[in-house]
Protein backbone atom coordinates (compact mmCIF):
# COMPACT_ATOMS: atom_id res chain seq x y z
CA UNK A 1 0.00 0.00 0.00
CA UNK A 2 1.39 3.36 -1.02
CA UNK A 3 1.34 6.20 1.49
CA UNK A 4 0.55 9.44 -0.25
CA UNK A 5 1.67 12.23 2.10
CA UNK A 6 -0.34 14.78 0.11
CA UNK A 7 -3.62 13.12 1.23
CA UNK A 8 -2.70 13.08 4.90
CA UNK A 9 -3.50 16.12 7.06
CA UNK A 10 -2.24 15.67 10.60
CA UNK A 11 -3.63 19.09 11.60
CA UNK A 12 -7.19 18.04 10.94
CA UNK A 13 -9.40 18.24 14.03
CA UNK A 14 -12.09 15.60 14.27
CA UNK A 15 -15.20 16.40 16.26
CA UNK A 16 -18.08 14.10 17.01
CA UNK A 17 -21.50 15.69 16.75
CA UNK A 18 -23.13 12.46 17.79
CA UNK A 19 -21.28 11.60 21.01
CA UNK A 20 -22.24 14.75 22.92
CA UNK A 21 -25.74 14.75 21.46
CA UNK A 22 -26.21 11.17 22.61
CA UNK A 23 -24.89 11.97 26.07
CA UNK A 24 -27.15 15.01 26.31
CA UNK A 25 -30.19 12.92 25.38
CA UNK A 26 -29.15 10.39 28.04
CA UNK A 27 -28.75 13.13 30.67
CA UNK A 28 -32.15 14.54 29.75
CA UNK A 29 -33.71 11.07 29.97
CA UNK A 30 -32.30 10.57 33.46
CA UNK A 31 -33.52 14.01 34.54
CA UNK A 32 -37.04 13.35 33.19
CA UNK A 33 -37.11 10.04 35.09
CA UNK A 34 -36.10 11.93 38.24
CA UNK A 35 -38.90 14.47 37.64
CA UNK A 36 -41.42 11.66 37.43
CA UNK A 37 -40.13 10.11 40.64
CA UNK A 38 -40.08 13.43 42.53
CA UNK A 39 -43.52 14.53 41.36
CA UNK A 40 -45.08 11.21 42.36
CA UNK A 41 -43.33 11.28 45.73
CA UNK A 42 -44.33 14.87 46.52
CA UNK A 43 -40.65 15.90 46.61
CA UNK A 44 -41.34 19.33 45.15
CA UNK A 45 -37.97 20.95 45.94
CA UNK A 46 -36.10 18.12 44.19
CA UNK A 47 -38.54 18.30 41.27
CA UNK A 48 -37.95 22.06 40.99
CA UNK A 49 -34.14 21.72 41.00
CA UNK A 50 -34.30 18.91 38.46
CA UNK A 51 -36.40 21.06 36.13
CA UNK A 52 -33.74 23.75 36.49
CA UNK A 53 -31.12 21.20 35.43
CA UNK A 54 -33.20 20.37 32.35
CA UNK A 55 -33.23 24.08 31.46
CA UNK A 56 -29.45 24.15 31.85
CA UNK A 57 -29.14 21.23 29.40
CA UNK A 58 -31.43 22.90 26.85
CA UNK A 59 -30.36 26.55 27.26
CA UNK A 60 -27.49 26.45 24.71
CA UNK A 61 -29.98 25.21 22.13
CA UNK A 62 -32.39 28.02 23.05
CA UNK A 63 -29.75 30.55 22.01
CA UNK A 64 -29.76 29.05 18.50
CA UNK A 65 -33.52 29.39 18.04
CA UNK A 66 -35.32 32.22 16.29
CA UNK A 67 -36.99 33.32 19.52
CA UNK A 68 -34.63 32.87 22.50
CA UNK A 69 -36.13 35.83 24.39
CA UNK A 70 -39.59 34.29 24.19
CA UNK A 71 -38.37 31.07 25.79
CA UNK A 72 -36.50 32.99 28.50
CA UNK A 73 -39.61 35.04 29.33
CA UNK A 74 -41.66 31.86 29.57
CA UNK A 75 -39.09 30.38 31.95
CA UNK A 76 -39.21 33.49 34.17
CA UNK A 77 -43.02 33.30 34.22
CA UNK A 78 -42.96 29.60 35.16
CA UNK A 79 -40.41 30.23 37.93
CA UNK A 80 -42.49 33.15 39.23
CA UNK A 81 -45.59 30.93 39.39
CA UNK A 82 -43.64 28.39 41.42
CA UNK A 83 -42.30 31.03 43.80
CA UNK A 84 -45.72 32.57 44.55
CA UNK A 85 -47.52 29.25 45.01
CA UNK A 86 -48.96 29.08 48.51
CA UNK A 87 -50.40 25.57 48.73
CA UNK A 88 -49.12 22.15 47.76
CA UNK A 89 -51.72 22.02 44.98
CA UNK A 90 -50.62 25.40 43.59
CA UNK A 91 -46.97 24.31 43.77
CA UNK A 92 -47.76 21.02 42.04
CA UNK A 93 -49.66 22.80 39.27
CA UNK A 94 -46.87 25.39 38.77
CA UNK A 95 -44.19 22.68 38.61
CA UNK A 96 -46.32 20.67 36.19
CA UNK A 97 -46.70 23.69 33.91
CA UNK A 98 -42.94 24.30 33.97
CA UNK A 99 -42.35 20.66 33.09
CA UNK A 100 -44.81 20.89 30.19
CA UNK A 101 -43.00 24.02 28.96
CA UNK A 102 -39.61 22.29 29.12
CA UNK A 103 -40.93 19.18 27.34
CA UNK A 104 -42.23 21.37 24.51
CA UNK A 105 -38.95 23.29 24.46
CA UNK A 106 -37.03 20.02 24.17
CA UNK A 107 -39.11 19.13 21.12
CA UNK A 108 -38.73 22.65 19.66
CA UNK A 109 -34.92 22.51 19.83
CA UNK A 110 -34.82 19.05 18.26
CA UNK A 111 -33.85 17.04 21.35
CA UNK A 112 -37.22 15.44 21.90
CA UNK A 113 -39.73 13.43 20.00
CA UNK A 114 -39.25 12.95 16.26
CA UNK A 115 -42.56 13.06 14.46
CA UNK A 116 -43.01 11.39 11.10
CA UNK A 117 -45.82 11.67 8.61
CA UNK A 118 -44.67 8.53 6.84
CA UNK A 119 -47.38 6.40 8.45
CA UNK A 120 -49.83 7.69 5.82
CA UNK A 121 -47.88 5.82 3.15
CA UNK A 122 -48.22 2.55 5.03
CA UNK A 123 -52.02 2.63 5.01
Amino acid sequence: MQNNSEDFNDRKVSLSDFNEAGFQILRLHILWCDCSKYSRSGMYDEWKWTLDNIWIELSPDVERTKKPDSYKKELVLRDKMISIAKTKNETYYALKKKQEFLKKLQDDVGKGTKRSHGYEQIM
